[in-house]
């Protein structure tokens, strides 16, 4: 039932091109058939009269010989081993087009898999990446995905097995029905005694899913942390935690792979075994025709590699069928957690942002942030200053729409954020943290990110503006310089400069600096005030900070206190 439901999803998404592998498979199996009918005639020419068969088959040899005798050409050895070989190429040219169709048919779906999955990530609330691990987010788009492409591939196999197994049958009941229907019962007899073996392999592939998800997750987690783990000497400890995840993820292949040498163990003797049976009885009981014998020998025998070749395929599917349901367990947590991409479009921040008795508390309740009231006019400064923990970034985080008050609204121009497509409103904000993120590739590239038709000129002309023009065109590839993972390579000040020039070619109508000085040194934060305070002139600009130097030249300072506003005034006031 697993393996059906998982062929009539496949078939639901993809359709008509399932179709035509589907039809191309079928017509592979019925030259397969058709190559041994053709035996027919050659047992006839090699034989004599022994080799004649009874019944349909041996009508259908004089039909072949009658068609020859159509065309003036008489029946030989050297004609019919012309037509077999002649099949074979025949059925070669269609098994090479069934298998061009259905590597398209896969990488679609691997593309579709992929597409899916980064686009309802990335669609979803900032809440989803909260309460979902990076790294288990990562295996299901990579290791998961490709397992179900296998799950996929796996089913297509089982499929064109079936095919020919189906056909192969049909004329072994041409040969001879009783024969053969001894030898399906036996058959289906020795897969029943099988199907404990051939159904474990999904119960297996449920622990792979989740000791893959374990071991990405936690890779991820420390690779990232590698400085600390390097200079706290706890590199072994990380070691020991990852080789426990590892042995129940290898422990649960090798059952697999014992689970597979077991059946094959066992089938192979045993349809020998049945084989051997219905030969026995075929001439002891039955008296069957040497010729009808020696076809259904030679068929069955065919047979043996399809029916192995079933069996696996059906096990290799049932064990990666887990996998796509863990995409889409993923799928459906970040859907059901997705942000809304309806709303007004914004074109510009004209007036004022007003913050109207706004609320917040996470899901354990505990209140963060409580009758919020405060407003932002447009080209104002503020800072919002107070105690690490306190909310200031959470405030900030409300205002860029990740996450939503649970009392109250924030008003922009009058109208609730909320009535606003978040994706417009984002465009006009320029977001720098403490934690600057730059991607692993060129500087260039990281700078146009935010704008990405930038030309060359207005790139070197947003670094000039941010100070790194000097210090990227000192190193030795400049603006093709790669910057390394989370921009390893660049020292915090460089980092914090060439992320302001992104910041620059963005040019948005709000800059939000979330303690964006305070990893720098004063010599690199003299820098980045100063270009802070050059190209915000005309801007509206929201400080979180605990230095004082950035409080300075705001109009305006709110102090954050127990999740309420204790103070607002200048810096001296506060202060």
């Amino acid at each position: 039932m697993i393996f059906l439901r998982f062929l009539l999803r496949i078939l639901r998404e993809q359709k008509i091109k399932l179709v035509i592998v589907v039809i191309l498979m079928t017509a592979v199996a019925l030259m397969e058939s058709v190559i041994v009918v053709l035996l027919v005639p050659l047992m006839s020419v090699v034989i004599g009269k022994g080799g004649v068969l009874p019944g349909t088959l041996g009508n259908l040899g004089e039909i072949i010989e009658n068609a020859l005798g159509f065309f003036h050409i008489g029946l030989s050895l050297l004609t019919v081993l012309v037509m077999i070989n002649a099949a074979f190429i025949v059925q070669g040219l269609l098994r090479l087009l069934s298998l061009s169709f259905q590597g398209k048919l896969l990488a679609n779906y691997a593309f579709s898999l992929i597409h899916k999955l980064f686009k309802s990530y990335l669609s979803s609330s900032w809440s989803f990446f909260i309460h979902n691990r990076t790294g288990h987010l990562v295996n299901v788009l990579s290791s998961e995905r490709q397992r179900a492409v296998l799950a996929f591939q796996s089913a297509c196999e089982v499929l064109s097995a079936f095919l020919i197994a189906v056909f192969y049958i049909a004329v072994l009941l041409l040969v001879s029905w009783p024969i053969t229907l001894g030898g399906v019962i036996l058959c289906s007899v020795i897969s029943l005694g099988l199907k404990k073996f051939m159904e474990r392999p999904f119960s297996y592939g449920i622990n792979i899913s989740s000791a893959n998800s374990d071991l990405q997750a936690y890779a991820f987690d420390k690779l990232s942390a590698a400085k600390l783990l390097k200079s706290s000497a706890t590199e072994n400890l990380a070691v020991n935690h990852m080789d426990a995840i590892a042995r129940r993820m290898v422990h649960f292949s090798y059952l697999t792979w014992m689970n597979s040498g077991q059946i094959q163990g066992i089938y192979r003797p045993l349809i020998i075994a049945t084989l051997s049976l219905i030969v026995f009885f075929a001439i002891t009981y039955l008296h069957a025709n040497f010729a009808a014998i020696l076809l259904f020998a030679f068929v069955f025998m065919r047979l043996v590699p399809y029916f192995s070749s079933f069996q696996q395929s059906y096990q290799q599917t049932l064990l990666n069928i887990p996998a796509l349901q863990a995409i889409d367990k993923a799928i459906e947590s970040s859907e059901n957690m997705a942000e809304t991409k309806t709303g007004k479009q914004i074109k510009g921040f004209n007036n004022s942002i007003v913050f109207d008795n706004v609320s917040f508390a996470y899901k354990d309740g505990v209140s963060v942030l409580k009758n919020i009231n405060l407003e932002i006019k447009k080209n104002e400064s503020i800072a919002i200053i107070g105690e690490s923990g306190i909310g200031k970034t959470t405030l900030v985080d409300l205002l860029l729409g990740l996450f939503s008050p649970i009392v109250g609204q924030i008003l922009i121009d009058g109208i609730p954020l909320g009535e606003y497509s978040l994706e417009s409103w984002r465009r006009l904000i320029g977001y720098i943290s403490q934690d600057v993120f730059l991607f692993h590739d060129t500087i260039e590239t990281n700078l146009k990110w935010m704008a990405p038709e930038a030309s060359s000129k207005e790139v070197e002309a947003a670094a000039r503006g941010a100070y790194a023009h000097e210090f990227v065109t000192a190193m030795p590839n400049g603006y093709n310089t790669l910057v390394g993972d989370r921009g390893v390579k660049l020292s915090g000040g460089q980092r914090q400069r060439l992320a302001l020039a992104r910041i620059i070619l963005q040019d948005p109508d709000i800059f939000i600096l979330d303690e964006a000085t305070s990893a720098l040194d004063a010599e690199s934060e003299k820098k980045f005030r100063e270009a802070i305070e050059k190209i915000t002139s005309s801007k509206t600009v929201i400080v979180i900070s605990h230095r004082s130097s950035m409080l300075s030249n705001v109009d305006r300072i709110y102090m954050l206190k127990n999740g309420n506003i204790a103070e607002v005034g200048k810096q001296d006031d506060i202060i």
